[in-house]
């Protein structure tokens, strides 16, 4: 059993599947409340540069559920491709990291219905870089139990290289993204409505979070083959 690894859990992929739906069953019982030409591009002031039909609404919506579902089905079946054969003592994990980019993509789509609804651009701001936080803390929490791939996780040239290397990035870059995006949601609220200013601050934060992280995963490497090169 311990060879074969991590089995999958029925119900995280059930879970993913039913979050991916859940806009397209939002759509439906919001379709009659929806005007015949609905707002489908808005440009950085807010101001409406084209309009589109309702099915174009539901063509982007159903997309994006389609995609998360491909997202889970990808997580399911790549320890199978691994060929380092780690994944599959992580798969647990990765379905909790596949639920989590469900749970995204599903708040994008509802404040894409939203915001046809209402025809203000402002709820994508608000609702996005809420979600996008939560997605990283999960992220974080889960980033150390997966052991080192070609797929999943932070692959530099020098995690990929040393399993030492790998460890210690995930754990540093695990918990800066947990605890990074758990101390960033309360300030994200505090950042007044109108235009994408909470995005600016997430996409910023986000942004130094994973330089520094790959900067100390060449670090680490750096001082391992000093340390392999004073013992030589």
């Amino acid at each position: 059993a311990l060879e074969n690894g991590q089995p999958n859990n029925p119900w995280i992929s059930l879970a993913a599947c039913l979050v991916a739906d859940l806009p397209l069953v939002y759509l439906a019982f919001v379709w009659h409340d929806l005007p015949v030409r609905v707002p489908v591009r808005y440009d950085i002031n807010g101001e409406v540069e084209r309009f589109g039909s309702r099915n174009e609404l539901l063509g982007v919506v159903a997309l994006m559920a389609i995609v998360a579902a491909g997202i889970v089905l990808l997580f399911h079946f790549l320890p199978r491709l691994d060929p380092k054969q780690n994944l599959k003592f992580s798969r647990n994990a990765l379905q909790m990291i596949g639920l989590g980019t469900c749970f995204v993509l599903t708040t994008a789509s509802f404040a894409v219905i939203r915001m046809s609804l209402t025809s203000d651009p402002q709820v994508v701001f608000n609702l996005l870089p809420i979600a996008i936080l939560l997605f990283f803390a999960l992220l974080g929490n889960y980033l150390t139990s997966i052991r080192p791939n070609y797929f999943a996780g932070i692959r530099t040239p020098w995690t990929l290289e040393s399993d030492r290397v790998w460890r210690k990035t995930h754990r540093l870059g695990g918990k800066l993204m947990f605890w990074g995006s758990l101390i960033l949601l309360p300030v994200v609220l505090l950042v007044p409505d109108g235009g994408p200013a909470r995005m600016v601050v997430v996409a910023g934060a986000l942004m130094i979070c994973l330089g520094y992280t790959v900067y100390y995963s060449y670090r680490v490497f750096r001082e391992e083959k000093k340390t392999q090169s004073q013992l030589a």
